[in-house]
């Protein structure tokens, strides 16, 4: 039986990780494939990364997506900022937002550049502390539009429309 097992747990590990991740053409910072945002909610986060990124931040983009593909939320953000090369090279700057709509998974994956400043401690308050109560609430703009603020005060940036910090 211990080896049916395995042999099934193999079979289906190749299977998952020769698939091909399908995603959408990086074209904005904010992709929303799940349809969590509205196409003004979408400019407006846009915006704000663009200025964070503009000022010496991070280089940060959200995906929200409708399943994972059969991957761990760990491999497909892994697979997601490899695939779109999140960041700059020079800098390990890159940082994602991965949303999965059928899954109920989050995840903030950090670049090595940036983790001193965003640990992975704080990605986890990020999410157990704003996301996922913003989006048990249906409040997914506010919940995104408040990490990003927060993510700004990190890095001593000021916004145009800043919330108080967080975390």
């Amino acid at each position: 039986m211990k080896t049916l097992t395995l042999l099934l747990t193999l079979i289906f590990s190749f299977q998952t990780f020769g698939q091909e991740l399908k995603l959408p053409a990086l074209k904005s910072p904010v992709v929303d494939e799940a349809k969590f945002l509205t196409a003004a909610q979408i400019d407006a986060l846009s915006q704000t990364i663009y200025e964070i990124y503009t000022h010496q931040g991070p280089q940060i983009t959200i995906l929200t997506v409708q399943d994972l593909q059969g991957y761990s939320i760990e491999d497909f953000s892994i697979r997601v900022a490899e695939k779109w090369q999140l960041g700059t090279k020079d800098k390990g700057n890159g940082l994602l937002i991965i949303i999965s709509k059928i899954d109920r998974k989050m995840r903030i994956e950090v670049g090595q550049g940036i983790e001193g400043d965003i640990t992975d401690y704080d990605a986890s308050i990020y999410i157990q502390k704003i996301l996922k109560p913003a989006f048990r609430e249906g409040m997914f703009y506010e919940g995104l539009n408040a990490v990003l603020s927060d993510i700004s005060t990190r890095f001593d940036i000021k916004l145009e429309n800043q919330s108080p910090r967080f975390v």
